[in-house]
């Protein structure tokens, strides 16, 4: 169904802004949907009633800015985050570990980028418990070094990243290679020989320890390569090589005399990981000992199975969302519906008193009053809700949540709330549920709809 597509469109629109929500987006959206097929029963024009959601939404905006906070920490709003997910018995380690991810990101970037999660990727393990979980400063590639011999761990490290092949490359045309003598096949391996020599000596001199290619690698040019300590990871998916030079600061070297000084770059460490005996070896490059001012990082999720694994990273994802938007914006309001209480009871308060006729009028102060306070008690649908997850009288603690919204000062609610919300979060919630009932008032109810 159309409207269908539309409710999937809006929840796509607030996981893709905020990550958060999707849930409280579509309670609030059938909410003022049943409130605005009673106003329409009433006699109230559609239009007019567009008109006076949208004024509520404005008059919610400026009240959400007098009733918001900014004085909470990260590590509460993390854990607020993490309350309701599979994790929340850890959620203090792993939100710090989300905490610590997202500002050495933002420290790196000179403008804060809203596209934080993009920086942090996510590594499953599954095996030992949730806090053995750990964060990498920089990026893993799931390859092991070439050679076993090669040194598991080197710090300090020179990079060179190139995208060409180590080997004699097979024609990617079908061709025939015809040879006039033996020599002609021996002519071939020496100039290969004198190539890899040649890039061997130039690496040497520019100090190179590490070689991070593309393509694949001859087994003696390999095995020569690891003779002089060199590391090398062959077979490197193009996405994995372009982290790698951000993270490094290399140049994607294409052929051989583009390797010079300049397309170098640096790492605090290269090591090999392997975890359990099971898990298959991976490379870890490390742009420095911590996460400060670092461009990329990396999460190693450790669980008891893969399913868990994956919720994990689920909850991390919109943990890191949370807390970037936190960071970008201060302003955090109470979760549990009790901002949504504060909400109403301003709303309520801001309107004109006259509000009890009976007839809503297709203009007048009358209609534009009932339309905003209509638009004021959807929100209450939220700690609804939440009330009858939780097996609560919905009623009941409605009733007693405004009256303690009522009576109470902003220090009280900051005792009262333990569960805290980005400012953005119910800011895009409140538009794209208002924007989305607003189109369904739009539709013209004498054209049929084709399913």
């Amino acid at each position: 169904h159309p409207v269908d597509k539309w409710l999937n469109d809006a929840c796509m629109r607030q996981d893709e802004a905020i990550g958060d929500g999707t849930t409280s987006l579509l309670v609030f959206i059938g909410a003022l949907t049943d409130a605005a097929i009673d106003l329409l029963n009433l006699g109230m024009h559609p239009l007019e009633l567009i008109n006076s959601f949208f004024e509520s939404l404005e008059l919610a905006g400026s009240g959400m800015a007098k009733l918001s906070h900014t004085n909470i920490p990260l590590t509460t709003l993390a854990v607020s985050a993490l309350g309701t997910k599979i994790a929340a018995e850890h959620a203090s380690y792993i939100g710090d570990l989300c905490i610590q991810s997202v500002q050495g990101v933002a420290q790196s970037q000179t403008s804060f980028s809203p596209f934080v999660l993009d920086c942090v990727r996510f590594l499953r393990r599954p095996g030992r418990g949730f806090k053995d979980s750990f964060l990498v400063p920089g990026i893993i590639l799931e390859k092991p070094f070439a050679h076993e011999s090669m040194s598991k761990q080197q710090e300090n490290v020179r990079v060179a990243i190139i995208s060409f092949p180590l080997q004699v490359h097979k024609l990617k045309s079908q061709s025939d290679i015809v040879f006039s003598g033996t020599t002609d096949r021996g002519d071939i391996d020496a100039s290969h020989k004198q190539r890899m020599d040649t890039l061997l000596h130039r690496f040497l001199d520019l100090g190179v320890n590490l070689v991070i290619s593309q393509w694949g690698a001859d087994q003696q040019v390999i095995h020569l390569f690891a003779s002089y300590h060199i590391n090398m990871v062959c077979w490197v998916s193009g996405n994995d090589v372009e982290r790698a030079a951000v993270l490094s600061g290399a140049f994607i070297c294409a052929r051989d005399k583009d390797v010079a000084e300049d397309s170098l770059g640096y790492l605090y460490r290269c090591s090999e990981w392997k975890g359990d005996s099971e898990d298959p070896p991976c490379v870890m490059l490390q742009r420095s000992a911590d996460c400060t001012s670092c461009p990329l990082v990396s999460i190693v999720i450790r669980g008891p199975s893969q399913l868990l694994c994956q919720e994990v990273e689920r909850a991390m994802s919109d943990c890191i969302r949370v807390v970037s938007l936190c960071l970008r914006d201060p302003r955090v309001v109470e979760g549990k519906g009790v901002f949504e209480a504060r909400l109403c009871h301003f709303i309520m308060q801001t309107t004109l008193p006259d509000s009890n006729t009976d007839n809503v009028q297709s203009s007048g102060k009358d209609g534009r009053r009932r339309a905003i306070d209509a638009w004021a008690r959807a929100l209450l649908s939220i700690p609804t809700c939440l009330a009858e997850n939780c097996g609560q009288d919905p009623i009941k603690n409605v009733e007693t949540l405004l009256k303690q919204v009522t009576l109470s000062d902003a220090t009280d609610l900051l005792q009262l709330s333990e569960v805290w919300e980005p400012f953005a979060m119910k800011q895009s919630l409140m538009t794209i549920g208002t924007e989305v009932v607003c189109m369904l008032l739009k539709l013209d109810p004498n054209q049929q709809i084709e399913l």
